[in-house]
C-alpha cells in the first residue's frame, strides 16, 4: 500500500498516521535522485539480511535508530517439555530517544500555549 492512513488511538486527542515504507521509498528516491525501483529493492533486501544476521545470533545496528538483537526465551506448558521461543528485541539509540523526548516537550508546550489562548 502506498498511501499513508490515519489510525485512531486510544487517546481522544491523538491520531497516528501510518506511513508505509513504500511511500518513504518514493520520497527517498526523489531526494537522492535514484530510481524508486532501486530504493525499493534495497528496502526489500534489508529485512532478509537482518533475519540472516539474527539467526546467526548477531545484533543488527542501525546507526541513529537502534539495535535489533535476538533473544531465546524458555517456556514450559503444563505437562509438556520445555520449549524455546525466539524474540527480537529493539533498543532505541540515544539520538532517537533524545529526538523523541524533544518532540514530546515541544508538543506539550504547544498544548499549553493553546490552552492559554
Amino acid at each position: 500500500m502506498d498511501t499513508d492512513t490515519p489510525t485512531p488511538t486510544s487517546s481522544q486527542e491523538q491520531t497516528i498516521t501510518r506511513v508505509f515504507v513504500s511511500s518513504l521509498c518514493k520520497k527517498i528516491a526523489k531526494d537522492l535522485q535514484l530510481p524508486k525501483e532501486v530504493v525499493y529493492e534495497v528496502y526489500r533486501a534489508i529485512p532478509l539480511h537482518m533475519v540472516a544476521a539474527l539467526k546467526q545470533k548477531k545484533a543488527v545496528v542501525f546507526e541513529n535508530l537502534g539495535v535489533f538483537s535476538p533473544h531465546i526465551m524458555n517456556f514450559t506448558l503444563r505437562g509438556e517439555p520445555p520449549q524455546d521461543t525466539y524474540k527480537i528485541r529493539f533498543k532505541a539509540s540515544r539520538k532517537l530517544k533524545a529526538t523523541m523526548f524533544e518532540l514530546a516537550i515541544n508538543e506539550d508546550r504547544q498544548k499549553i500555549s493553546k490552552k492559554l489562548k
